[in-house]
């Protein structure tokens, strides 16, 4: 996904919206903030700028091999998937040879998931999503709901996951369907589908998640969900990212649970009036205290990296689950390539 421009806007907080009182959101994107100072508070372990290289341009997707203590990462320019070796502080990381993807062009590599002996893949051009073995080689193309063909272009399927016991896949779009309600404003967000497949069973389940409002005026302002981690069957970390022009970026993680939510896979289309999943706020850069936002020469404006990729990574001996996100750089000089390690108290 392209975006220009990193600096970033120090962002004054929307109103708080009412908790909703059900699983099925009774209150159209309605957020619970984490408690202030609570369990949940992140710290931030480091802020790691990778060597600019063909291995680093344009990384999305990241999914992490606790066994072989590799963090893979997709990349959207070329069809490859590049693994990261973390020092033993994860304070620095070094790349491993990539791996060639053997997949159909056009390509636009967003969504990364390990399996039990390879890859899921989610390619955003199409969209199309990938089984694939661990050299790279298709075994299968997944078969997804119609409706992903109506996609907005550019904002299809950005993000994968598979549940700690590998059973289920999770992905969604990045932002609403041509039928689902119209794209995010300053006034509301936008409501995308959370799709669960049964790996098993082949079983199908959607849920319908809203956004945040686009967080300042500027043309070509747009947010939308760019990754998602599974912390279990029916709970999820949802990665939103918001951008405006000539502003900023904003990035933000939110705790989804899908228990008992509607399931939307049926209805042809969404809108404003679509019961939604509550999402509670877990983090927002903006406030992880530590956070280096500053680039280059003194005086050089403050930023975010374009954070699209998030994943779990290994407990520490704390307790806290580590976790990653990694930026895409779109190949452009003023943007940066860079590895950002959280630990936080999640399951």
């Amino acid at each position: 996904m392209q975006r220009d421009g990193l600096t970033v806007s120090v962002v004054a907080r929307a109103c708080a919206a009412l908790a909703c009182a059900s699983l099925l959101g009774a209150c159209p994107g309605a957020v619970t903030p984490a408690p202030s100072g609570g369990p949940t508070r992140p710290v931030l372990i480091a802020s790691f700028d990778l060597p600019r290289e063909v291995r680093s341009r344009e990384l999305s997707g990241i999914t992490w091999d606790d066994r072989a203590r590799i963090l893979y990462a997709i990349s959207d320019e070329l069809p490859s998937i590049v693994p990261m070796f973390p020092s033993p502080k994860y304070d620095a990381w070094t790349f491993g040879d990539a791996i060639p993807l053997e997949v159909s062009s056009p390509w636009d590599g967003e969504g990364l998931a390990l399996t039990e002996t390879g890859f899921a893949v989610a390619n955003e051009a199409g969209p199309h999503l990938y089984d694939l073995d661990r050299s790279g080689h298709v075994r299968a193309e997944v078969p997804l709901p119609d409706h992903f063909a109506s996609a907005v272009p550019n904002a299809a399927l950005e993000s994968l996951s598979v549940s700690p016991d590998r059973r289920y896949l999770f992905t969604a779009n990045e932002r609403a369907l041509r039928d689902d309600g119209g794209q995010p404003t300053t006034l509301r967000g936008t409501t995308i589908r959370i799709l669960r497949m049964d790996r098993v069973s082949g079983a199908r389940v959607e849920f319908a998640y809203r956004t945040d409002a686009v967080f300042a005026e500027g043309d070509g302002g747009e947010i939308g969900v760019a990754d998602v981690a599974a912390l279990a069957d029916a709970d999820l970390l949802v990665l939103e990212r918001a951008y405006v022009p000539h502003v900023g970026n904003q990035i933000r993680i939110y705790r989804v649970n899908l228990s008992g939510a509607a399931d939307v896979l049926e209805l042809p289309s969404l809108n404003a009036d679509t019961p939604v999943v509550p999402k509670v706020l877990l983090i927002d850069l903006a406030d992880v205290p530590g956070q280096d936002r500053r680039h280059g020469a003194p005086g050089a404006h403050p930023l975010y990296a374009n954070y699209e990729g998030l994943a779990l990574g290994p407990r520490r001996d704390d307790g806290r689950r580590m976790l990653f996100l990694v930026s895409d750089d779109n190949n452009k000089p003023d943007q940066i390539p860079r590895l950002l390690t959280l630990a936080l108290d999640v399951p």
